[in-house]
């Protein structure tokens, strides 16, 4: 009797060492003493300073693999999407997909809005691409770390900095250009462009977390526009003909000039219907130190066209931040 008592004795010390590191200490996912993860403020850079995401927008979640010895803590969750939750006024992944954090420290990140595209191969990467700026596309990330304790009050808050570069093309037309315009395409060519690149989210500082491959087949930007863009006189207007880019941010200056074609169809009495083709210079100048395209950075350009070519004349070009204002960078170019 006093052998098997000592033999369950030695049993419950058995377990008791074999469960005292478990409790929130396991894979993720797995541990009864988790925490689901949740965010309770989330934020987007702009010219002002910084203005919550809008409950509305669901958000994408990652999270980086963990692993000491032989023990897994997390491991890679890759494009996790979040809603808002009204009740506990907080972000979190669906009921369906949760993200558990245990008592280690996990590396985490988030994006906005949520993309269900991206499903690049590599734990952690975004993939990005030049195209007409759209509130889908726009996307804004950060990374954080956290435990199972981080969802204590205050919460977990994010802020988001912007992963693109802005370009607005304004095209408006002298007085004497009175024929019904439309853009219908523009091109903007140059060594500097990127169509597509990468971002990982757990990299290092904002520039090297960028992959772009530069290849001619990855250089050069066309965009389309249906119906065509109709031109005014006053740049300011709110219904002004603007191309909205959002471009690769290289984090260096241009190294070659540019050139922006217009494609444009202009109808008038005597002629009927026309398609012109007009090209104006941008110098790498232009895009030199504090004015490179640079992530949250808006570079706005005015396109004046005239009977016989296209201007981008003196003050015409701004450079500031996103949706703001900024000093003018006086730029003349001209088709001869």
């Amino acid at each position: 009797m006093i052998k098997n008592s000592s033999k369950i004795f030695a049993l419950i010390l058995l377990l008791c060492s074999c469960t005292a590191d478990q409790p929130g200490d396991a894979p993720l996912g797995e541990s009864p003493a988790g925490a689901g993860l949740s965010m309770r403020g989330l934020a987007a850079v702009d010219a002002t300073g910084t203005t919550p995401l809008a409950t509305s927008v669901d958000v994408g979640f990652y999270v980086q693999a963990l692993s000491a010895g032989d023990k897994t803590y997390y491991t890679d969750r890759n494009n996790v999407r979040g809603t808002y939750d009204t009740g506990s006024a907080t972000w979190q992944p669906a009921a369906a997909t949760p993200i558990w954090l245990n008592n280690r420290t996990a590396n985490l990140a988030v994006y906005a809005p949520y993309d269900g595209s991206q499903t690049n191969a590599t734990p952690g990467v975004l993939d990005l691409k030049a195209a007409l700026r759209t509130s889908a596309n726009d996307l804004s990330a950060g990374r954080f770390t956290a435990n199972n304790q981080s969802m204590a009050v205050p919460g977990i808050s994010v802020t988001l900095e912007r992963l693109y570069a802005r370009v607005v093309f304004t095209f408006i037309r002298y007085a004497n250009y009175t024929d019904a315009t439309t853009i219908d395409k523009i091109e903007w060519t140059g060594a500097d462009l990127y169509r597509a690149a990468t971002y990982n989210l757990f990299a290092g500082p904002a520039d090297d977390a960028y992959t772009i491959g530069k290849t001619d087949a990855n250089r050069n930007l066309a965009f389309t526009f249906s119906p065509g863009l109709s031109p005014g006189t006053d740049r300011t207007a709110t219904d002004a003909a603007r191309a909205d880019l959002l471009l690769i941010p290289t984090g260096e200056d241009f190294t070659h000039d540019g050139t922006l074609t217009v494609t444009a169809t202009t109808t008038s009495a005597d002629y009927g219907a026309e398609t012109k083709v007009m090209s104006v210079p941008l110098p790498k100048s232009l895009f030199a130190a504090g004015r490179k395209p640079a992530a949250g950075k808006q570079l706005n350009i005015t396109v004046r066209l005239s009977l016989a070519d296209i201007i981008i004349g003196n003050d015409d070009v701004v450079v500031t931040d996103w949706d703001g204002t900024g000093a003018e960078v006086n730029v003349e170019s001209k088709l001869d």
